[in-house]
């Protein structure tokens, strides 16, 4: 029976392009890889300070700005959307942190 209403046609739509209806729906989130960020050409403050010219700068930035004396959850994580990150309360942990996920580009020498 051929759609009658707009909701009978907007359900065969939505079932035209699904994977099971239709193997040209373009890729799932399965078929993506969600952490393979790449990286920005400039150093920039993951905490949503924008960037910085070099890493000198984005170091000195962060020195003056952020203290590190409790645990926090990692912030551009949360904006991505990714799991929680939860950081311990040191420099160092921001730093490997940083580059693990998001690489040496973006990484203050704290």
């Amino acid at each position: 029976m051929p759609p009658v209403t707009l909701s009978d046609k907007l359900v065969e739509y939505l079932r035209s392009k699904t994977p099971e209806g239709n193997k040209d729906a373009g890729p799932t989130i399965e078929d993506s890889n969600l952490l393979k960020l790449e990286p920005l050409k400039k150093p920039r403050c993951l905490f949503g300070c924008g960037e910085f010219f070099n890493k000198t700068s984005l170091t000195r930035h962060v020195k003056q700005t952020y203290d590190f004396k409790h645990p926090f959850s990692c912030p551009e994580c949360m904006y991505l959307g990714l799991a929680e990150s939860w950081i311990e309360a040191s420099p160092c942990a921001w730093s490997n942190h940083v580059e693990r996920i998001y690489g040496k580009t973006h990484v203050p020498n704290v």
